[in-house]
């Protein structure tokens, strides 16, 4: 990647004989996707691209920097590798791409009218069923992932006072949707609370429970 410049951030670690080595970091632009990321230099100096682009150097379609391609492997990475953070909601759960879709040509052709940029893949109407002609929408990011976070597994848990303070688990449901919807609750509230707690806060509530994703 092409180096823009140093970011004067430092990190001291030690190599693999025990000796302090400071590795430094800059900010790099992948020739693809023309993002900048801030790498450690060692490292940005050695890779041809981001991440993201990683492998679309010898694509022919023309299109390895179009948002909608980032999009289309955004997908398949959920889907199909399992090292992808959000694989165990996706192809964990058995989600997969149709045959069709496996090409980026196809997908376009199927999607170059619905698309525009800021728009990302959600599945509707069955949000528990796979990426085909049928079962998708383009909607805002931010819609898509409250849309996806109400449909990930959630545990209800009641407070404890006693001996000390603790929550114990009431249910797990699949999903907040299905908790709101049986519950009387408002699903983005349950979601809301969930992040919360992602993010550590405490005694954050909705409907008198404290809720959590289950993974």
């Amino acid at each position: 990647m092409k180096e823009i410049k140093e970011t004067g951030r430092k990190k001291v670690g030690e190599d693999k004989n025990g000796y302090k080595i400071t590795k430094l970091f800059s900010l790099f632009e992948c020739p693809i996707c023309k993002k900048q990321y801030e790498v450690r230099r060692d490292r940005g100096r050695k890779q041809k691209t981001c991440k993201d682009c990683r492998g679309t150097q010898n694509i022919k379609h023309g299109m390895a920097s179009h948002p909608i391609y980032h999009v289309y492997q955004a997908m398949h990475q959920r889907c199909y590798n399992n090292k992808n953070a959000k694989y165990h909601i996706y192809g964990g759960r058995g989600i997969s791409i149709c045959k069709d879709w496996h090409t980026f040509e196809k997908f376009w052709e199927d999607n170059k009218q619905y698309y525009a940029p800021g728009l990302s893949i959600d599945r509707y109407p069955d949000g528990d069923g796979n990426y085909e002609p049928n079962n998708i929408r383009w909607i805002p990011t931010e819609k898509n992932s409250s849309e996806t976070n109400k449909r990930r597994p959630v545990i209800q848990l009641r407070k404890v006072l006693l001996p000390a303070l603790h929550y114990v688990e009431v249910r797990k449901w699949d999903s907040a949707k299905q908790a709101a919807d049986e519950l009387g609750l408002i699903p983005n509230a349950i979601t809301a609370v969930c992040s919360t707690h992602t993010n550590h806060a405490k005694n954050i509530t909705h409907g008198g429970f404290k809720w959590e994703y289950t993974e």
